[in-house]
This record gives C-alpha cells, sequence and structure tokens, in this order.
C-alpha cells in the first residue's frame, strides 16, 4: 500500500501544481460579475438651503442609514471599501410627501459597476418644521477649584444675551444657555473663551446640531477675591416668656469664609447675626438662618452652603418660697389712733430666677411692708410691698389681710 502511494510521487506533485495554476489562469482570464452588500451607510443630505430660505428646517424619520448591494466583475468588488459608496439625498427635490429619493454613487469605479441597489429604505423621509429665534441669558457655570486663599467675585459673559436659533420645538426646550469655565488652580483674573452649550429643563445638555448662536464663543471675565475665615456671634432680641430664661444660642458652624477685597477684610473679625428674636419662647428652638443676609457690603460667602444652624435653649426659672411672719413687715402710715391686727400669721411670697440668685435670699432682702394711708376702721386686704430684685422677679405680688379698729380711750365709752 505504501509503494502505491508514494509511486510516481513527483507526478502527483506536479498534478497538484498544474491544478492551481489552471483555477488561477481561469479566475483571472474569466473574472465573473459578483455582488458585494454594505451595511449602514450613511445618508449625506444636500441642498439644505432650498428650506431654511422658506423658513424651515426638518428632522429625519427614516433613511438617515442604507443597505447598499452592488455587482461588478470580481477585480472591482475586490477592492471596493465602505469609503467608496457616497448615498445622497437632495432636499430641493422633496416631495409632497416630505420624502426623497436616495442616490447611490461609488467613487473611482462608478462606470465599473453593472448593478447598485437598496435594501428595504431607498428613500429618506423628514418631517418639516418651522425655524425660530429666541433670546437667553448667558449664564456663566464654572468647574475646579481657584487657587487656595481665593474664591469667584464675579463672572461675567460677553455678551450677556445671545439669539439662538433652531427648530421650533427644540429651541422650545431650552432652558439655559451656559458658558462653562474651568477655573481649576487659577490665582489672578483671568478671560476664556468657550463656546455656548444648551440645556433643557431638567439640567440635561441638548444637542447643539441644529442650533445656530448669533455669536460662536462667549468671553467669561472672572475676577478673584481674597478669602479669610471669620467666627460667628449673635444678638437676641426680645424676652422669653415669663418663668422662664434664655440658656444659650449656639450657631453651627461657629465661623465661616467669606471672600472680599484685602481692604474689605482687613479689619473683619466677627460676623454679627443680629436681630434674632426670643420673644416669648418657651421651650428649645432650632432654625437655619441664611448666613448671607448678614454679611456686610462687598462681603461674599466662600463656601457652599449659606445654611447656619440656630440653636436656642430655653430653661424654666427656679422657685424659693420665702415665708415671712407679720411681725417682719414693716407697716407705714398707721393712724396713731387705730390699732392693727393680721388675720394670718405669716405670707408666702414666690421668687423666680436663677437658683445662684435666689438660693440665699432671705427676708431682709425683700424688705417687706404695707402702707395704711386712707384706711379707715375694718377688715381689709392690702398689698404688701417688696424690694425690687436685681436677678429675680416676683410670681405675684402677695396680699394679706388685716383688721383696723379704733383705740378706745380711757374712760370713754365704746358706742
Amino acid at each position: 500500500m505504501k509503494d502505491k502511494i508514494l509511486d510516481n510521487w513527483a507526478m502527483k506533485v506536479l498534478s497538484v501544481i498544474l491544478a492551481i495554476i489552471i483555477w488561477l489562469l481561469v479566475t483571472n482570464i474569466d473574472n465573473p460579475y459578483t455582488t458585494k452588500t454594505f451595511t449602514d451607510i450613511s445618508v449625506n443630505v444636500i441642498n439644505e438651503d432650498t428650506l431654511l430660505k422658506k423658513n424651515k428646517t426638518w428632522d429625519i424619520i427614516e433613511g438617515d442609514k442604507v443597505t447598499v448591494t452592488l455587482k461588478a466583475k470580481r477585480s472591482v468588488i475586490d477592492k471596493l471599501t465602505r469609503a467608496d459608496i457616497q448615498a445622497t439625498a437632495d432636499l430641493s427635490k422633496l416631495s409632497i410627501t416630505n420624502a426623497v429619493p436616495i442616490n447611490v454613487t461609488v467613487s473611482h469605479y462608478e462606470e465599473e459597476i453593472k448593478e447598485k441597489s437598496l435594501g428595504s429604505v431607498d428613500t429618506l423621509k423628514v418631517k418639516l418644521e418651522n425655524m425660530t429665534t429666541k433670546q437667553f441669558a448667558v449664564t456663566v457655570e464654572t468647574i475646579g477649584d481657584v487657587g487656595a486663599g481665593y474664591a469667584i467675585g464675579t463672572k461675567i459673559p460677553t455678551p450677556n444675551i445671545v439669539e439662538v436659533t433652531g427648530p421650533e420645538s427644540l429651541i422650545k426646550r431650552i432652558n439655559q444657555v451656559r458658558a462653562t469655565v474651568s477655573v481649576d488652580g487659577i490665582v489672578s483674573d483671568e478671560t476664556f473663551s468657550v463656546e455656548p452649550s444648551y440645556y433643557n429643563y431638567d439640567g440635561d445638555k441638548l444637542d447643539s446640531s441644529r442650533i445656530s448662536c448669533n455669536v460662536e464663543r462667549v468671553e467669561v471675565s472672572v475676577n478673584l477675591l481674597k478669602t479669610k475665615k471669620v467666627d460667628l456671634s449673635v444678638e437676641t432680641v426680645g424676652e422669653v416668656a415669663k418663668g422662664y430664661q434664655l440658656e444659650s444660642v449656639l450657631l453651627e458652624p461657629k465661623s465661616i469664609t467669606i471672600a472680599g477685597t484685602e481692604e474689605q477684610l482687613k479689619d473683619l473679625d466677627t460676623i454679627l447675626v443680629d436681630g434674632l428674636s426670643v420673644e416669648g419662647l418657651t421651650e428649645d428652638t432650632e432654625e437655619n438662618i441664611d448666613i448671607t443676609d448678614y454679611l456686610p457690603d462687598g462681603i461674599k460667602l466662600a463656601q457652599e452652603s449659606p445654611d447656619v444652624r440656630v440653636k436656642i435653649q430655653i430653661v424654666p426659672l427656679d422657685t424659693k418660697a420665702i415665708k415671712i411672719p407679720v411681725n417682719r413687715i414693716s407697716v407705714q402710715n398707721q393712724s396713731q389712733s387705730m390699732t392693727l391686727t393680721y388675720a394670718e400669721d405669716e405670707i408666702t411670697v414666690n421668687v423666680r430666677g436663677e437658683q445662684e440668685n435666689i438660693k440665699d435670699l432671705e427676708i431682709s432682702d425683700l424688705t417687706p411692708s404695707i402702707d395704711l394711708s386712707g384706711l379707715e376702721a375694718g377688715k381689709h386686704k392690702v398689698k404688701v410691698k417688696l424690694k425690687a430684685l436685681e436677678n429675680g422677679y416676683y410670681e405675684d405680688v402677695p396680699e394679706i389681710t388685716i383688721q383696723l379698729e379704733e383705740k378706745v380711750v380711757e374712760g370713754q365709752e365704746t358706742q
């Protein structure tokens, strides 16, 4: 068997080589027609000015990409690439149904292409829309952080108002025109030149390929200010409810970073939060305030959040009951013809105040007294006068019941 395989081996190898040569000759000499399909060929739209002159714009509904099949000799087909194929749609030939045929050409080999065919999509279909123009104020957006010790003072766009033109439906979606500049690391005033961008009401950036602006670029001047960390202090107005005292007012944070010119910051070490009302408060209160409302003119906040948390602590005053025997009450303007007796042996005076201020109070500190001016014989309720307290107050004005009687003169009968 082995001998049969190896027998005439040279002739067999030569036969294979001759077969390959013959196949190559037939292929190149015959050069048959064949086809090749190219997908996702982008359609180039021409003569757009035809619609723009009518103040119209367009949006492609179908036909922005097509499938192209070409038939040519193998020698041509093998050389073709996607770059050789151009698909165009001429808007000047737009039909009443807003459609235009797609035309296919082949660079360098147009004369050698026997057949050209498109797939299921062979026309460009568009939706027409009116063009409109609207003015927008330019908003400057900065990204990055300026150099240490500095903050952005002003950021002024030029122009500050632009005219934007585009499809009516797209212009209606524009909420803001932004000029975005990177200020990362800058330590001096600078001017930037940037292209405007367009954002919808959700803050998303819009495709600007169908939008035109009356200026290509916006110049943004960024001015820097020096920064300084300063303390916060507070000043209250009003009185808390009777029986309570203002224990403390805390601010969080206790300090903030502000920005201004070197001259403005030189003598500014504290920001005063004034006019904080505690009128009638009976319990702890917390609220947020906007610290920018308390900054001096020309001073800016150099931190992200303007919120400062105010914590007001209210505590009830202590009460001390002081019992005063009636013999410790001084009597003023008692008629010599009258005798005085009391209906009770003592009265109680309630003093309110901070414990430290009232704990050592004694009767002598109160100097209790009553005034009998103009009182005739009989039973009376009179108010007890007490000395005003520097660090406290009396819960109420005590009263005491007394009896005044005419003295009986010896030898005189009582009627």
